[in-house]
């Protein structure tokens, strides 16, 4: 991870996004005509599947009726009933991209005008004397395509990648599928990182609800074991006062957002590691279980803002049984820059997928007195 800020502490580290120019997952195709590289995207966007995509392109034979729908004004947007358009004089900036294409993870972009983080290299007849004149484009490739036509590597692209100690898969086009596909979707999957909430002051309840004791131990450290298990780092959210309370043994994210709730302490974790994606579970739900929790994680999408369980009361993904992810952080810190600081309301306002529960009593939650008596009740029975 990396992070920015002064070293001598004047200003609090936040954790950069990997997000690149387009997106977290941008991989240039260059090598080839424009009208092929339109078609392997097309292709390679079928494959991933369609939803996860977005095209990044350039118009050099743009005609003056191009812009007659933004003349007088700059900017302009047109519902177009099967599509919408977003047309503007202003330049779109890296920053940009990050809050227009939050539901797509994977840019494929013609790497013949632009530059991506990952690269397709495709070798093809007509454009080996202009991939010549490109090899600073070629960074970090995936591979290389073949044409038909062509045998071997040209000594200026074998230079290249030894002075760079790059290493290279050949394949042909017909190996896209089973060589190029896998990686592209192993790398546009975040890493799944787990939170349990227990920073709240149960001021319905009275006491803190985080410490009763369902199964043997106590609500939040039943709940971080099993996540523990399932997911590679767990922490619980907590305020400030209440890191001392916790073994050295458990991490801990305080909540940056003070008086927040649980919006506060979803964001935190994501300004603590904005790459991750966020399994997150209210400690107050004391039917939650081993079972749920592969659940949940099983039918995620990562295509998606989020994946939660749909709540039994009245159909609503449920956020504090979901699991986040990095796309979902810019929709965040927007909502809260408009005043929402309702995280239900964030997911309804977005992509998230809704899953049914296995048992719909696993999102039963606790608020007070008689909430605990009902829950005692049903978990003796």
């Amino acid at each position: 991870m990396i992070s920015e800020g002064k070293s001598e502490g004047r200003h609090e580290k936040l954790t950069l996004s990997a997000f690149g120019t387009y997106a977290t997952t941008e991989i240039a195709l260059i090598g080839a005509p424009c009208s092929e590289i339109r078609k392997s995207a097309e292709k390679l966007a079928d494959l991933l599947g369609k939803e996860k995509c977005f095209y990044i392109d350039a118009d050099h034979q743009s005609a003056a009726s191009d812009i007659e729908n933004i003349n007088g004004f700059q900017s302009a947007f047109s519902d177009k009933i099967s599509f919408s358009r977003f047309e503007s004089f202003h330049s779109i900036k890296r920053h940009n991209f990050r809050f227009l294409n939050t539901k797509n993870e994977i840019a494929l972009v013609n790497g013949n005008h632009f530059n991506a983080s990952l690269q397709l290299v495709f070798l093809h007849p007509e454009k080996i004397e202009s991939l010549s004149r490109k090899l600073d484009r070629i960074t970090n490739p995936i591979a290389i395509i073949l044409h038909p036509e062509i045998q071997e590597i040209p000594p200026f692209l074998k230079n290249h990648f030894e002075n760079n100690n790059i290493n290279i898969n050949i394949i042909s086009i017909e190996e896209l599928n089973s060589s190029v596909i896998p990686f592209i979707l192993k790398k546009s999957t975040p890493q799944l990182k787990a939170l349990v909430l227990a920073g709240g002051k149960s001021e319905r309840m009275g006491q803190d609800k985080t410490l009763f004791n369902f199964h043997g131990k106590i609500q939040r450290e039943y709940l971080f074991e099993i996540l523990s298990n399932k997911v590679e780092d767990t922490y619980i959210s907590c305020r400030p006062d209440q890191v001392s309370d916790f073994d050295s043994n458990i991490k801990t994210i305080p909540d940056r957002l003070i008086g927040m709730g649980p919006y506060g302490a979803i964001v935190s974790a994501f300004m603590h590691d904005p790459n991750a994606a966020w399994l997150v579970l209210a400690s107050d739900l004391p039917f939650m279980d081993k079972s749920h929790i592969e659940q949940l994680i099983a039918e995620r999408n990562p295509f998606h803002s989020a994946t939660a369980f749909k709540s039994p009361k009245n159909g609503d993904p449920e956020p504090l049984a979901a699991i986040w992810e990095p796309s979902s952080y810019p929709l965040l810190l927007a909502m809260m820059s408009l005043g929402f600081t309702c995280p239900r309301k964030a997911l309804l306002q977005s992509d998230a997928k809704s899953i049914e529960a296995i048992r719909s009593e696993a999102l039963l939650n606790i608020n007070t007195p008689e909430d605990y008596n009902k829950a005692l009740a049903l978990l003796k029975s």
